[in-house]
């Protein structure tokens, strides 16, 4: 029996994708309040048919004549130099069109790009991009002194953590609740840019979370499969429990899904939301098989990190691709195949299926083989299906294509069915022309008509009138019948057609009226490049170094490094972080790396920290996050060094850094050295393995420990060697941060500019980083003294991006 209650509920905003025209009208029209999507450039997901500048307008006027609101994606990360065609102005440019076209807001994730915009488009709401990786109330609170009004929060924060925001920040939270998970914490990730020069930052991830890799632990392998996919999320049945964390908005993942995805699982969602609303919790059955049907990885769903850290049970280590619903099981295998080459399987189901379905059989002998089902049968029934390869007696079948579910999906998607509701006024008098007026939110719509006349013979009644006037089938309109305001003379005559004129007259005015009414002017001036960066004349490099450990920092002061970070990631509390700085602090200038994430965000521990370092001889710090640089501007007065996890990539953001507070600025890895030129200033990594991810799905302890909910049950802090092994046979480190249950995948070719520090000195760059993960003392005074030029150039192994550059 459904659990039901009689206390009204809040119910968020439901954000719905879109990644083409058909997938709006899907979206609108099941249910969204809001849609999001974005133009053939400046957007994160690139591979989307996405909107020509001409199609987003239509598609906001689209959702605005049916009541949903237009957020337009502006997420991703622009390079920009002083020229006035660089890709920060470009996006400025077109976010200028948006604006003027009515917009309701943008998301964006480029912080130079946020600061033109804020400084000139009033009235429009700023939405904070997952791609800023904000996950503590720290994080928000900056967001919140930034002017920015959302902030959509990463996927892997907690029901407690999403609360603690909602109530103390001020923000308007955004969390996702269907869709694609990313295995890394969304805008830390570069291993698609590192692997193929295709930047996830800039939406054009290649997904090689979603290839098949081998887990080994000291040269022994310990697992294999897809271990870095994860399941999709599906909140359906925990809606309640989000709802009552106070957040705004349910986001929807999936521009890139099919227009039938958009529909299928709005319209879910929409349902489930009302009845949330009206107190009935539980999910009927049916709707979650055909959200499941529509689109899953590894045969189910996963609550995402709402309930859960992490864990094994999160994961699609089978297959990345959509699996659909369990069906039956293979009973029999034909020894031979047909002449047509295909092999004939009985299959035993254990649900219905109709001709025009399709089968896939989970086998053990590589890809998942599938056919199509010819026939309808019932459960029970023994079916026979042909594939394109090898099965066996008791393997897994899953419905991989539902053919009326789809063919229903496909109806939903092309509905063009919802209306707004119109306030009407009429007054129809003996002798005086005829007035209509509809309203809606202040906008009112009038036409003036013919003049009623005295009938000949019979009246025309009020409810003919009524009836012919409030005929709106055609448009995306209906009038409120509880809202209306009728001065009708009881004997009075006019044509039918003379009402439709009126009708149509009047409707069309309030359509173009409305539709201006969320256009906008725009009054700043053209945005004038900023001006090229200046040679600074600076002579030779300044090397520093960043450690992580004790042996590491000791042998960099031994080898005379004029600054060190000292990376506490590895659970160095106050106590212990002391007594580094106390030996250490007088031989370099000594920085304390924070985390790169801290989970849970401990923000008593850090200002305790901060405030127990104040009066050392510590320089400053290295900042990982935003919420790191807001308690940072908060409560100290030592050097703030933002880090390269800051993504920038423009001159721009690397000014408003500094505004912020900001002393030095890390600039990204993805920049090659022409465009580095650029910038007045900052800091590059040099040397070191690039951290390619940064996530709480750790290998270690999901193969090695078998952990779930985070526990890694006796891995942790384990110094094995522990790598990750692609198809292509490259290999990728496993560093863990076990304090913040984190770990790190490094990418395996270290990246070396020691052959070519020469060409850093046509840059205006403060400082060259060398990053040392692994290596014992020993190794860093080699190092140090290779990029001296005191010693034989190392052979190492790539330059990263600084030759190359990312798409």
């Amino acid at each position: 029996m459904a659990e039901v209650s009689n206390k009204k509920k809040y119910i968020p905003e439901l954000l719905c994708p879109a990644g083409n025209f058909e997938s709006l009208k899907a979206a609108v029209n099941n249910g969204a309040d809001a849609v999001y999507f974005g133009g053939r450039d400046f957007n994160a997901r690139a591979g989307a048919m996405n909107f020509s500048d001409q199609e987003l307008v239509q598609a906001i006027d689209y959702a605005h004549l049916r009541g949903a609101k237009a957020n337009i994606t502006i997420n991703t990360l622009y390079k920009g130099g002083s020229s006035g065609d660089s890709e920060v102005y470009r996006a400025f440019s077109f976010a200028e069109k948006m604006y003027k076209a009515g917009a309701d807001a943008f998301i964006i994730t480029d912080l130079g790009l946020y600061s033109l915009i804020k400084q000139h488009m009033p009235d429009i709401g700023l939405h904070a991009s997952t791609q800023m990786t904000v996950h503590s109330l720290e994080g928000a609170y900056l967001l919140k002194e930034l002017g920015f009004d959302r902030v959509v929060l990463s996927r892997e924060l907690g029901l407690t953590e999403i609360k603690l925001i909602v109530e103390k920040s001020g923000l308007e939270v955004e969390v996702f609740a269907h869709g694609a998970l990313c295995v890394s914490y969304s805008g830390q990730c570069l291993m698609s840019s590192m692997i193929g020069a295709r930047s996830a930052n800039r939406g054009k991830c290649a997904q090689p979370c979603r290839q098949y890799y081998n887990f080994f632990k000291n040269t022994k392998k310990n697992a294999s499969g897809y271990l870095l996919s994860p399941r999709d999320i599906m909140t359906l049945s925990y809606l309640r429990e989000i709802a009552e964390c106070g957040v705004n908005t349910l986001k929807i993942e999936g521009r890139m899904k099919s227009a039938e995805y958009v529909a299928v699982v709005t319209k879910a969602y929409r349902e489930q939301l009302d009845r949330v609303s009206a107190g009935i919790y539980d999910v009927p059955e049916e709707t979650i098989k055909r959200v499941t049907q529509i689109f899953n990885r590894g045969g189910e769903s996963t609550s995402g990190y709402f309930f859960d850290y992490s864990g094994s049970h999160m994961m699609s280590n089978e297959t990345p691709k959509s699996t659909g619903t369990y069906l039956g099981t293979v009973i029999s295998v034909a020894k031979k195949p047909e002449r047509t080459g295909k092999v004939k399987v009985l299959i035993k189901i254990e649900s219905e299926v109709v001709s025009g379905d399709g089968a896939e059989v989970w086998t053990n002998a590589g890809e998942n083989v599938g056919g199509y089902i010819t026939e309808s049968a019932d459960a029970g029934d023994i079916i026979t299906v042909y594939i394109n390869g090898p099965a066996r007696a008791g393997d897994l079948v899953y419905k991989s294509y539902d053919k009326r579910l789809n063919d229903q999906a496909n109806s939903d998607a092309k509905l063009d069915a919802r209306k707004i509701k119109l306030n009407l006024a009429l007054k129809m008098k003996l002798g005086q022309p005829m007035e209509m007026i509809v309203e809606r939110n202040g906008i009112c719509g009038s036409a003036v008509g013919d003049t009623p006349e005295s009938p000949k013979n019979q009246p025309l009644s009020r409810e003919r009138i009524l009836a012919q006037l409030t005929k709106l089938g055609n448009t995306t309109f209906e009038i409120d019948a509880g809202s209306m305001a009728l001065d009708i003379d009881d004997t009075i005559y006019v044509p039918m057609s003379a009402l439709n004129n009126l009708r149509r007259s009047c409707v069309q005015a309030f359509e173009e009226k409305y539709v201006k009414s969320f256009r906008r002017d725009i009054s700043c001036a053209k945005l004038q490049a900023s001006p090229s960066a200046q040679r600074s004349g600076k002579d030779g490099h300044k090397l520093c170094v960043q450690v992580f450990s004790e042996e590491q920092l000791a042998a960099a002061c031994e080898e005379g490094a004029e600054k060190a970070y000292f990376s506490i990631s590895g659970g160095y509390g106050v106590k212990k972080t002391l007594e580094i700085v106390t030996k250490y602090a007088d031989k370099t200038a000594l920085h304390i790396a924070l985390p790169k994430i801290m989970r849970p965000f401990d923000e008593a521990g850090l200002v305790d920290l901060i405030k127990a370092l104040e009066d050392t001889e510590i320089q400053g710090y290295l900042a990982s996050t935003y919420g790191q640089l807001s308690a940072l501007r908060r409560f100290t007065k030592k050097e703030i060094i933002t880090d390269y996890s800051f993504n920038v990539l423009n001159p721009i953001t690397y000014e408003y850094l500094l505004d912020l507070g900001a002393t030095g600025v890390t600039l990204s890895p993805e920049l090659n050295l022409n465009e580095i030129k650029a910038f007045a200033g900052g800091e590059a990594i040099v040397y070191g393995n690039i951290p390619l991810m940064a996530t709480v799905q750790c290998p270690i302890g999901i193969y090695s420990g078998s952990g779930e909910g985070g526990k890694c049950r006796g891995t942790k802090n384990d110094h094995s060697s522990y790598v990750l092994e692609d198809k292509t046979g490259a290999i990728f480190h496993v560093y863990t941060d076990c304090e913040n249950c984190t770990a790190l995948i490094l990418n395996g070719h270290k990246l070396s500019m020691q052959e070519k520090l020469n060409k850093f000195s046509e840059t205006n760059l403060d400082w060259l980083r060398l990053v040392f993960y692994t290596e014992d003392g020993g190794s860093v005074k080699s190092v140090l003294r290779a990029f001296r030029g005191a010693v034989k150039p190392a052979n190492f192994v790539t330059y990263g991006h600084y030759f190359r550059g990312v798409k």
